[in-house]
């Protein structure tokens, strides 16, 4: 796994790949909704988020790169971090998308990042908890799906690159996410 350094123009390519296969995860994650294969259509949503988490994540590594306060070792840690990068989708979804009890703290952010890690992993594997066996297709529910917290954010992403040659124009049919509340009640059920 390289862990070396980087050029401008290579993170600047890896910013726009990552938002490429968010794009990709997410129209993937819509064929499966459409044929009610929930949990699936979840996993897929949440990978999406993790990339649109690494889109931010370059974005502003590119930004320490030409000042030349960017640190390597941070940042492959980061860009590799499956918490790391919800959390910064999360804290640039309430830039994006402000919420009506305001802003978040920190420790919140991380905190729902932890509740979409836990219920990425109960929308893949079977598992077992408070006594019983169950499989994902019996917890992640389709109301649960229809709020995937990616598809609004990265279709403003998506806006606000549009025109980069690179990527061209595009737009999203985006779904505005509720609350994380109804995620936390399935998932505190368990």
């Amino acid at each position: 796994m390289y862990t070396g350094l980087l050029t401008l123009e290579q993170v600047a390519d890896g910013r726009l790949k990552a938002l490429r296969n968010a794009e990709e995860l997410l129209a993937d994650a819509r064929c499966l909704y459409r044929k009610r294969r929930w949990a699936r259509s979840y996993f897929l949503s949440q990978i999406a988020v993790e990339e649109a988490g690494k889109y931010f994540y370059l974005f502003s590594a590119c930004v320490m790169v030409v000042s030349g306060r960017i640190r390597w070792p941070r940042f492959w840690k980061s860009v590799r971090s499956h918490s790391d990068k919800t959390t910064l989708f999360l804290m640039m979804e309430e830039m994006f998308i402000p919420s009506a009890a305001g802003p978040k703290q920190i420790d919140d952010l991380q905190s729902d990042a932890r509740f979409l890690e836990r219920g990425k992993m109960w929308s893949l594997y079977a598992d077992y908890e408070q006594n019983e066996f169950f499989a994902p297709s019996e917890l992640i529910e389709r109301a649960l799906t229809k709020q995937a917290r990616v598809w609004p954010t990265i279709g403003y992403v998506w806006h606000v690159d549009s025109n980069n040659p690179k990527t061209g124009p595009a737009r999203f049919d985006a779904l505005r996410p509720k609350t994380l509340r109804p995620w936390k009640q399935c998932f505190a059920k368990r």
